[in-house]
């Protein structure tokens, strides 16, 4: 990432710690915007990121911590 593409993710960082605010967050998401899942579980989640980035400014999903995020259920 160039250092103007940090700062804009930076910007459009937004955490989340449910399904819906999920949701919203990947409705709302425009290139470079980053979103973190909160750590615990996240059961029965519809993981479905229909989202458009660019390749200088992709959207990004992340766990805030890594294997602290538990996908669990259907």
């Amino acid at each position: 990432f160039t250092t103007a593409t940090r700062a804009r993710a930076q910007e459009e960082s937004t955490t989340v710690s449910d399904a819906a605010a999920l949701r919203r967050a990947l409705s709302a998401a425009r290139p470079g915007s980053v979103i973190t899942l909160q750590d615990g579980p996240w059961r029965d989640l519809d993981l479905v990121i229909d989202a458009e980035g660019t390749h200088d400014a992709p959207i990004l999903v992340h766990a805030a911590t890594s294997g602290k995020v538990l996908l669990q259920g259907r």
